[in-house]
């Protein structure tokens, strides 16, 4: 019996990493209120982001900037290392980091307190991305985990 299995993914796959519990919360919830069909996991720090993530996991990330362990801008630098497509947001409480963030070819970079209006763009970006990719790419699932394949 075969572990993996080819399939078509319609779901947008979101990590969210942010340290603060409640602002972890209230993006889980945006993301959920804005109707998108989306799976979310969540990462409490960089480095458990890290420890999981895989070149073409997932379509979009919300990666707080000021974190307890290691910031969101190095945490960008190291996915970046591994996934140069992966869909980037910052979430931040400052506008410090936001040249530097272009660095890194985020897609936006959210103040906080963050909006459902700028949930649902992220989210419509992210989307529309995803629909033209999806003729360039093959999705593989195994043991629950799925990965993007680029094809020609």
């Amino acid at each position: 019996m075969m572990k993996g299995s080819v399939k078509v993914e319609q779901k947008l796959r979101i990590a969210i990493c942010e340290d603060m519990k409640k602002d972890r919360d209230r993006l889980l919830t945006l993301v959920r209120e804005t109707g998108a069909s989306a799976k979310c996991d969540i990462f409490p720090s960089g480095e458990a982001l890290l420890e999981r993530f895989r070149k073409g996991m997932y379509h979009l990330i919300y990666l707080d900037i000021y974190m307890i362990d290691i910031s969101g801008m190095e945490t960008a630098r190291r996915i970046r290392e591994r996934d140069e497509s992966v869909l980037l947001a910052f979430t931040t409480t400052s506008r410090d980091h936001a040249f530097e963030a272009n660095k890194y070819r985020s897609l936006l970079y959210i103040e906080k307190p963050v909006t459902a209006d700028m949930i649902a763009h992220t989210i419509t970006l992210a989307e529309a991305l995803k629909s033209k990719r999806e003729s360039e790419i093959l999705t593989i699932s195994s043991e629950s985990i799925l990965f993007d394949i680029p094809h020609d």
